[in-house]
């Protein structure tokens, strides 16, 4: 995710066994950011929340995650965009980017991984 000037403004990943099994999602936010409310995906249309607490902060970011359960594997998979919020520690002020969800999908999908049926 970049802002409009080109600038990082965090990753989304997700890891996953070959058969869809133990799926974890992965954001890296820059310093700055607070760490109990963490990362907050929104998924569209739905409006489904995922959390992703923050595991750890290093020099250049922090990272949270969470392990997915079926339901919200299900959600990210028929999602149309994702919504990566957070909240900055210094102000308090929620920065936000959206993403469309094939972009973390598409790739998983043609790595030979097996998602839930869209339906």
């Amino acid at each position: 995710m970049q802002t409009e000037d080109d600038q990082l403004f965090g990753t989304l990943t997700m890891q996953i066994g070959q058969d869809g099994s133990q799926p974890v999602l992965f954001a890296v936010a820059p310093l700055g950011i607070a760490a109990r409310p963490g990362v907050r995906i929104v998924v569209q249309p739905t409006m489904a929340e995922i959390g992703l607490p923050v595991d750890v902060c290093y020099p250049d970011g922090c990272r949270a995650s969470a392990d997915l359960s079926d339901t919200q594997l299900g959600q990210l998979a028929a999602a149309e965009t994702l919504s990566v919020q957070f909240i900055t520690f210094s102000d308090g002020t929620t920065l936000a980017a959206d993403i469309p969800a094939n972009s973390l999908i598409a790739p998983l999908v043609s790595a030979g991984v097996v998602l839930p049926d869209k339906g």
